[in-house]
């Protein structure tokens, strides 16, 4: 709350490329397919027929990454020893 405030309200001058870490975030609503659906898919895609996709399963899939080289490089050393 008050933390996230005076990040909100910071002037231009105070963010500079040195005190910034870019993040990317993906939200994807998925199907996932094993791969035996994946060759059935093929297989009907090949006779002309269309797959069912009633029968996959629906995901939600949110995901997080650092968009800075040097930062990930310092990341991964430090967590995945």
């Amino acid at each position: 709350p008050e933390a996230v405030k005076r990040i909100e309200l910071r002037s231009r001058k105070e963010i500079t490329a040195s005190n910034v870490v870019p993040i990317g975030i993906i939200n994807l609503d998925a199907i996932l397919l094993t791969e035996t659906q994946v060759e059935e898919n093929i297989k009907a895609k090949s006779e002309g027929k269309k797959a069912d996709a009633s029968k996959y399963e629906n995901i939600e899939l949110i995901a997080a990454g650092l968009l800075k080289d040097e930062v990930q490089k310092v990341y991964q050393s430090l967590f995945y020893r």
